[in-house]
């Protein structure tokens, strides 16, 4: 049992626990349990599927003959998806705000607030509904990148281990991402009434912040005894979604610098090229 963790940095405390049998047993034992899991099979089927359909709808010439029926249903979906986060937003804000947070209780919310089960539970089902964000890009023949793909991918995975590990951190990725996702729904719902709300610049920007952000409240936790000394909640909890949000920081790092960096600036110096000619 690990004490006086605060003294200690996540990289100690995960030096002892990584080197401790016990402990490996522990995430040999919740990795077979999500072998067996409904996440694990909707993985399979989220991984299968891209190829199905990308031979099915090709280069998008499907979705030219019923553009407007597969508009409608796009505009439909991001409403709903924009509505529906809102929801779980507010009502995230209300149990964080009614119970405390990094208490030495750690199944209180899960075990006192039916409204924090019922809202990470609806979220955590959420990220399966989310991989129409996925197909409607194969449907319109557009390339599917690899933040596309692996975002989508881990999320739901990572929304498993939140839930089933009841780790109390979930609520910051319920109440930061719910609040992103009500906000970018809301914008491609708009785009598609080609009605433009906020630049898409300030959404990735947001998203970058919510990573950042949600390291920061997570880094607390090392403080909280009973979460660092439960394995479930740690390997649930922290060490997948250290790893499966720094790749996705990395991924949307990448996309920023890319397409609002570079380009923005090559596009710059050629207008800048064309008036001295």
């Amino acid at each position: 049992m690990l004490t006086n963790t605060e003294s200690m940095g996540w990289f100690d405390i995960a030096a002892v626990q990584l080197r401790d049998p016990d402990f490996q047993q522990a995430g040999l034992a919740f990795l077979n349990r999500f072998a067996r899991s409904e996440a694990a099979m909707m993985t399979v089927l989220y991984i299968v599927m891209q190829p199905v359909l990308k031979a099915y709808y090709g280069k998008g010439e499907k979705y030219e003959k019923h553009k407007s029926w597969w508009k409608n249903v796009m505009w439909a979906y991001n409403v709903l998806m924009s509505l529906f986060s809102f929801a779980c937003f507010v009502a995230m804000v209300m149990v964080v705000t009614d119970l405390p947070l990094f208490t030495e209780d750690c199944a209180m919310y899960f075990r006192d607030s039916q409204i924090f089960y019922w809202t990470v539970y609806a979220f955590y089902i959420s990220k399966f509904v989310e991989y129409l964000d996925t197909v409607f890009l194969i449907v319109m023949g557009r390339q599917v990148t690899w933040l596309q793909w692996l975002h989508h991918l881990g999320a739901a995975v990572n929304l498993w281990t939140l839930f089933t590990s009841r780790g109390e951190p979930v609520w910051i990725f319920v109440l930061f991402n719910s609040f992103i996702h009500t906000i970018m729904y809301a914008y491609y719902a708009c785009s598609i009434r080609k009605i433009n709300i906020l630049p898409k610049t300030l959404i990735t920007s947001m998203q970058i912040a919510q990573f950042l952000y949600g390291f920061r409240q997570l880094y607390y936790y090392k403080d909280v005894s009973c979460f660092v000394n439960d394995p479930v909640r740690m390997w649930g909890t922290w060490y997948y979604t250290w790893a499966y949000v720094s790749m996705v920081l990395g991924l949307f790092l990448n996309f920023f610098l890319v397409n609002y960096v570079i380009k923005k600036g090559g596009k710059k110096g050629s207008k800048v090229a064309k008036k001295q000619e």
